[in-house]
C-alpha cells in the first residue's frame, strides 16, 4: 500500500505489531507451527518446535509437509523433473505460495538431480551445501514444476542449477544449489 502521506510512529508500530499477529496465521505458516519468541525493532526470533512428520528421516528437518505433495515426472541421469501439487496449506493466502515451499520443492529437485546419476561406491550421506533462489514470478492456484539438471559433478559436490515454472511455463524461481555426498 503506497499511501501519500506520513504515518505517525503509533501507526507504525500498529502495522507492526499487525504484521506479527498475522504472519504465523497464514496457512503455510500456521501449518508448520511458527511462532514468534522475540519480535523487536530488526531482532526477530521464530522457534519451530519439532516435529517428525517435518522430517525425512524421524531425526533431521526436511521440505516435510512440501515433500508430500511431490511428484517425479522425470528421473534420467542429470535431468530430473518434479511436479509439486498445488494445495492451500502451502500458500500465504489460499492462492500464491509461499517462498519458502517454492525453495523447498527446488532444493528437493536439485537433490534429486545429483541423486539420479551418482555413483553409489563414493558415499550415500548427503546435504544441500548451499542453494541460492531468485523468485522472478508467482505460482497462482497452479502445481510448481521443477525441472533440475546436474551441470558438474566432483568429488564429493554435485553442482545444480534448478528452474521452477507454472504449467504454462511462466518462470517462477531459478535457483543453483551444492549438493556434497559422502
Amino acid at each position: 500500500m503506497n499511501t501519500d502521506r506520513e504515518l505517525t510512529e503509533e501507526q507504525q508500530q500498529t502495522r507492526r505489531q499487525a504484521v506479527r499477529e498475522l504472519m504465523p496465521q497464514t496457512p503455510y505458516l500456521s501449518g508448520l507451527g511458527i511462532e514468534f519468541e522475540r519480535w523487536e525493532p530488526d531482532d526477530v526470533v521464530l522457534r519451530l518446535r519439532f516435529r517428525p512428520e517435518l522430517t525425512n528421516d524421524g531425526t533431521y528437518y526436511h521440505g516435510g509437509v512440501v515433500a508430500s505433495a511431490i511428484e517425479f515426472e522425470r528421473w534420467e541421469p542429470d535431468d530430473v523433473v518434479l511436479r509439486l501439487r498445488f494445495r492451500p496449506e502451502l500458500t500465504n493466502d489460499g492462492t500464491y505460495y509461499h517462498g519458502g515451499v517454492v525453495a523447498s520443492a527446488i532444493d528437493t529437485a536439485g537433490a534429486a538431480a545429483a541423486w539420479s546419476n551418482h555413483d553409489f561406491t563414493k558415499g550415500q550421506r548427503a546435504s544441500t551445501v548451499s542453494m541460492s533462489v531468485q523468485y522472478v514470478g508467482a505460482c497462482k492456484k497452479a502445481d510448481l514444476l521443477c525441472h533440475a539438471r546436474a551441470v558438474r559433478r566432483g568429488k564429493e559436490l554435485t553442482f545444480t542449477e534448478i528452474t521452477a515454472t507454472d504449467p504454462d511455463g511462466n518462470v517462477v524461481a531459478h535457483a543453483i544449489q551444492t549438493y556434497r555426498i559422502v
